[in-house]
C-alpha cells in the first residue's frame, strides 16, 4: 500500500521508527517487531540474491519492484529449511502432543514439533482493498 504495488521490503530504520511512522495506534507493533523483526532484515533478502534499494523516503524496494522476486527468494528459503508449505489444505483440527502437534486435514494428519499457522487478514486497518 504504502509502496504504489512496487514491493516496499521495509523502512530504513530501527523497530521504533517504524512504529513511530504506523502512528498512534502503533504501539500493538512493539512486541511483533521486537520478536520478529531486526534493524536489516532487508539483508535476508540480499543473502538470496535479491538486490535492494533504499529511497530518499527511507523505504526499501527490491530493485526489481516486483512482488514474485521476495516470493522466489522466500520459497527458496522455505524449501532449503525443510520445512512444508500446505496450501489449501484446510485444518481441521490441531492438537498439543508430547511430540508436538498434530494436524488433521481433508487430506492427511501429520505430527510435527513446530507450527506456523497464518491465517491472513487485513493488516492496516484504514485499508480497503477495490476490486
Amino acid at each position: 500500500m504504502s509502496g504504489g504495488t512496487r514491493c516496499n521490503i521495509t523502512q530504513a530504520t530501527d523497530n521504533r521508527g517504524i512504529v513511530a511512522a504506523y502512528g498512534a495506534p502503533g504501539k500493538f507493533l512493539h512486541s511483533a517487531l521486537g520478536f520478529l523483526w531486526r534493524s536489516g532484515d532487508h539483508r535476508v533478502f540480499e543473502a538470496e540474491g535479491v538486490a535492494v534499494k533504499v529511497e530518499e523516503t527511507g523505504k526499501i524496494f527490491p530493485v526489481s519492484t516486483r512482488h514474485s522476486t521476495l516470493l522466489q527468494a522466500l520459497l527458496n528459503r522455505l524449501q532449503r529449511s525443510g520445512a512444508e508449505l500446505a496450501l489449501g489444505e484446510p485444518l481441521l483440527q490441531m492438537a498439543t502432543t508430547a511430540m508436538g502437534f498434530t494436524l488433521a486435514t481433508p487430506l492427511r494428519t501429520v505430527t510435527t514439533p513446530c507450527v506456523i499457522l497464518t491465517t491472513g487478514g487485513q493488516s492496516y486497518p484504514g485499508f480497503r482493498h477495490k476490486r
